[in-house]
């Protein structure tokens, strides 16, 4: 076909569009999500009055904003409309395959194609590319994509035509939003002239976190280099709060956003035991995230400045919150002195775990293997076994009473991990000898050979300690 004569087969419900079934998109309606009353509704999104459908609803946000991603990622809808009231839009998530529409000029077809910037599927083509943009405008309403991409001829990106969602939010769930006109699409006149300018879009990711997580103000980068992001922030009464997210370089594969949010999960489901750091708060969008409590700093920035008593109280605590895990069959594989948090409430100090192997979750996933003196043997082949928290914890308790890290005099991490290469603690400080017994045990690299539980460690190490 040519003369950029349609090729969408359209019909009412939406149908598959392109020209390989495999790779086509289908013509859905967003999903929207509000609070009504005690509830958290999921809509189908309507564009005029009674269209709006009702797909669930929900006791709890988190678990409306879960399915929500769910069913937008199963089901092949663009996007979820996140309302903060009736009448305030808050946020809108989109499904990465709805993020870019472009044109671009395709020299195998010699026409200007109009294509989805995911995977290829051919919604349009023209000979002329303002015909090409008008058509894209109309893809872009109809199928809802964030941003139309315009390109020049040597790959140029010459304007960025924005959904109407993101120009001009709706301001009631399920009602009439603007109309398009498709024919005269706002990207014309500047598609037509390859010099055109590109408009400064761009926010930084702080930014977009901030406009996207509610309740936290003064966001700002702590480290974003890698796959999993941090950041902090100021909650409710002034607590400091740390938001850890993933990369948007990985929002559209599946398996990483699966290994992100399994592990959110999972840490939701034991965030209210007493030695877990509790969850703040969960989102989905720009990225999935979450949000916790930053309490006294992480053990990495005050374990100098601990007491024996004190560093014992902290194996202790990690001790019972791997105990909470193993009950609730929550992974152990995220205890190091970075992930576990300090609290002092009057003369106490307590300690919390954190973070809950989401690092290693995601590293997992992209099929790299993240090694620290903290690493499991078995975690170096990216498995973990009912022992790996106990490992864990006798690295981190090395640590705390030899003042180094586990494996520190050795040159190559991941053999000295293999093969248990470890300096006895009595060698390297004025310790018992029992005690070397203890940890060499839960450092064992067999994973069968080291002590069953969390709660048997901590109990021979005090009775080695008296």
């Amino acid at each position: 076909m040519a003369g950029g004569d349609p090729m969408r087969t359209e019909t009412s419900g939406g149908s598959p569009v392109g020209r390989e079934p495999g790779n086509a998109l289908e013509r859905k309606r967003p999903l929207e999500l509000l609070e009504d009353g005690d509830e958290w509704v999921l809509c189908v999104y309507g564009e005029s009055e009674g269209e709006t459908t009702l797909l669930s609803t929900h006791e709890a946000r988190i678990g409306a904003m879960r399915t929500a991603r769910a069913t937008m990622d199963e089901d092949g809808h663009p996007c979820v409309l996140h309302w903060d009231s009736t009448d305030r839009l808050g946020n809108v998530y989109w499904n990465p395959l709805f993020e870019r529409l472009e044109v671009r000029y395709d020299d195998l077809l010699a026409a200007w194609a109009v294509v989805p910037a995911s995977g290829y599927v051919l919604f349009e083509t023209a000979p002329e590319k303002q015909r090409a943009c008008s058509l894209a405008r109309s893809v872009q309403h109809d199928y809802h994509f964030k941003h139309l991409d315009v390109f020049a001829p040597n790959d140029e990106r010459q304007q960025v035509v924005d959904h109407r969602f993101v120009e001009d939010p709706p301001t009631t769930p399920g009602r009439t939003v603007p109309s398009v006109d498709t024919e005269t699409p706002a990207a014309t006149d500047d598609a037509a002239d390859d010099d055109a300018p590109v408009p400064d879009r761009q926010s930084t990711p702080a930014q977009v976190l901030d406009a996207a997580v509610s309740d936290l103000t003064a966001i700002t980068e702590v480290e974003t280099s890698g796959p999993v992001h941090r950041y902090r922030a100021t909650g409710a009464d002034d607590d400091p709060v740390e938001i850890a997210t993933l990369s948007p370089a990985f929002t559209s594969d599946r398996s990483v956003m699966t290994a992100f949010m399994s592990v959110v999960t999972k840490w939701e489901e034991v965030a209210d035991a007493a030695h877990v750091t509790t969850v703040h708060d969960v989102g989905i969008g720009p990225a999935p995230w979450v949000a916790y409590p930053i309490g006294d700093g992480p053990l990495a920035e005050h374990v100098d400045g601990l007491s024996v008593r004190e560093r014992l109280r902290t194996v202790c605590d990690v001790a019972s919150a791997l105990d909470i895990a193993t009950r609730y069959d929550v992974p152990r594989r995220g205890i190091r002195p970075e992930t576990v948090r300090l609290e002092t409430r009057g003369e106490a100090t307590r300690a919390t775990l954190s973070g809950w192997g989401l690092r290693r979750a995601v590293a997992d996933a992209l099929d790299e293997r993240r090694v620290t003196p903290y690493t499991a043997p078995e975690q170096l082949d990216g498995e973990t076994t009912p022992t790996t928290g106990t490992y864990q914890l006798g690295a981190l308790t090395y640590r705390l009473l030899v003042d180094r890290d586990p494996f520190e005099d050795q040159v190559d991490l991941a053999d000295a991990i293999r093969q248990g290469d470890l300096s006895r603690p009595s060698r390297v400080r004025d310790a018992p000898a029992a005690v070397d017994d203890v940890l060499l045990r839960a450092m064992d690299p067999e994973p069968r050979d080291r002590f069953t539980s969390a709660t048997a460690f901590r109990d021979r190490l005090l009775d080695a300690l008296q």
